[in-house]
């Protein structure tokens, strides 16, 4: 059910196409789970993803989204996902999330 199409603002994202896919893997396993996204929330989904790129690469995220699927998670940003990476990254880290 539901009439909204995430594909337009995927595509207005600009990700590549791995990304993409990891994107859409991840709107159908919730989709299964019956917590589909809205227009609203798949705005700011797509804004905390291309944050995740900008701080940690694509590679992390799509490892993220993975590992939140496979482990049943109802959600994928966990900071456990991340740790790891943050203490090779620069020291910066962004507290928005």
């Amino acid at each position: 059910g539901g009439g909204f199409d995430p594909e337009p603002l995927l595509m207005e994202k600009g990700f590549s196409p791995k990304i993409d896919e990891a994107i859409r893997e991840w709107w159908r396993y919730k989709s299964e789970r019956k917590e589909a996204y809205k227009e609203t929330g798949w705005k700011k989904l797509l804004s905390q993803f291309q944050n995740k790129i900008n701080v940690y690469g694509e590679q992390a995220l799509v490892e993220a989204l993975d590992r939140a699927i496979s482990s049943g998670w109802k959600g994928w940003d966990f900071q456990s996902s991340f740790t790891k990476l943050a203490q090779e990254d620069s020291g910066e880290h962004y507290e928005e999330f």
